[in-house]
């Protein structure tokens, strides 16, 4: 037998590369294969976890309908007038005095005083009450119309006005307080000046 003429095949290093990446193969599948039974573990968990939640939620619906038909008329009417209540008391607390007396401040002639303020709620908001004294109808006219110009009151009227043993005009207003906030004050005006 002549080695020369016959060739030499590398049997051994093709059949180990084969087997190398045959087993790489076989790794990289049975890695997928555990991602996938893992997946599919956690697809089946939070199915029966929603499905669960939506039992919940029509049970919870079922019940607030059943309360709702059994809940008399009367109540459901006392319940909405206390919430009325509640919005109202919010309402007087969101009341920002800084901002009201800020205002006063920058509107109030210099020949007018400011004796007694009182805040009342009603349906269509704040109603304040003011007290007044004042040299003459005229200055108390003008901060009428100086309220009114801020745009933080409407409907101011006065109630009652009268002179007084010393000369000086006491009156009584009455306006709604509308929403009020910072902007409506108008910080350039100087206080008590026309």
């Amino acid at each position: 037998m002549n080695l020369a003429t016959r060739p030499f095949y590398n049997d051994r290093a093709v059949h180990l590369a084969l087997t190398g990446v045959g087993v790489m193969v076989f790794a990289v599948l049975v890695l997928f294969g555990m991602r996938l039974v893992d997946l599919s573990r956690t697809h089946r968990s939070l199915t029966l976890q929603a499905e669960a939640a939506e039992r919940e939620t029509a049970a919870v619906a079922t019940q607030t309908a059943r309360h709702e038909r059994a809940a008399p008329t009367a109540a459901l009417e006392a319940l909405t007038a206390a919430a009325e209540e509640v919005n109202r008391l919010v309402e007087r607390r969101i009341f920002s005095w800084t901002t009201f007396f800020n205002i006063i401040e920058q509107t109030l002639p210099a020949d007018v005083m400011l004796t007694a303020v009182r805040p009342d709620a009603d349906e269509r908001g704040t109603i304040v009450d003011l007290a007044l004294i004042g040299r003459s109808v005229a200055d108390i006219e003008e901060f009428i119309r100086r309220l009114e110009g801020t745009g933080a009151f409407a409907d101011v009227l006065a109630r009652q006005g009268e002179l007084n043993d010393e000369g000086m005009y006491r009156a009584q207003l009455r306006g709604r307080l509308v929403r009020v906030d910072e902007t409506t004050v108008d910080a350039n005006e100087p206080a008590g000046e026309p």
